[in-house]
């Protein structure tokens, strides 16, 4: 969740949720999502009652509901793997918005989201995994609805520490000491030769060129 810090007589409050169905606790009992949705949208309402021009923007964020065609349209890889691009573009529009002094906040109703909180600690928001979900609402009302102005004055929870080590491409397992590839920087706590990491290492520029369509 982002907060926009903006002038006194308004406020843009932007509400990312993720409405993945194979999440945990949604698995395990599907209700929760709907007591999870009534909590946002009082959450929501609340930021528009504080003000008449408090504006709001939300965002549903599905696994692969706009990728689906792309994915079936591109032909199989030899060698698939997980892609860190997505946690740099994260981490760069994080410095983005700290530049842009907007707040992102982050609610956490299952697991620890590390690069989230990063993210948090970044541009000054704050970062919390609910304990419970039947108090959603009340977390969100007293933690999040207030304006950067108003939440020096309360008593929040502390930020905490937060963990920038650099996780493990292949393990996901956080690093103190690894090796970096000199070509695309990934991390590893095991020593790989290029040609494992980069598949394309021993093709030619013909070849490389023609798998990339270009």
């Amino acid at each position: 969740m982002a907060d926009d810090d903006a002038p006194s007589d308004s406020s843009l409050l932007v509400i990312i949720v993720d409405t993945n169905p194979n999440q945990r606790y949604i698995t395990e009992d599907p209700k929760v999502l709907t007591s999870c949705l009534d909590a946002v949208i009082a959450f929501a309402n609340s930021h528009l009652m504080q003000k008449a021009r408090n504006e709001l923007a939300v965002i549903g964020c599905h696994f692969h509901k706009r990728l689906v065609n792309l994915i079936k349209s591109q032909p199989p890889e030899e060698k698939p793997g997980e892609s860190l691009l997505a946690g740099a573009v994260a981490m760069a529009l994080c410095f983005i918005a700290k530049k842009q002094q907007v707040l992102i906040d982050v609610c956490s109703l299952d697991k620890h989201l590390s690069l989230l909180q990063q993210g948090c600690d970044i541009t000054g928001g704050l970062y919390l995994k609910v304990p419970s979900l039947e108090g959603l609402l009340q977390y969100l009302l007293w933690v999040f609805l207030p304006e950067t102005s108003e939440r020096t004055k309360l008593v929040l929870p502390g930020r905490g520490r937060v963990d920038y080590r650099a996780a493990c491409f292949c393990h996901r397992e956080l690093l103190t000491i690894g090796y970096v590839c000199s070509v695309c920087l990934s991390g590893s706590k095991k020593k790989y030769r290029i040609q494992d990491w980069r598949p394309t290492a021993n093709k030619t520029e013909e070849e490389e060129n023609e798998s990339l369509n270009i």
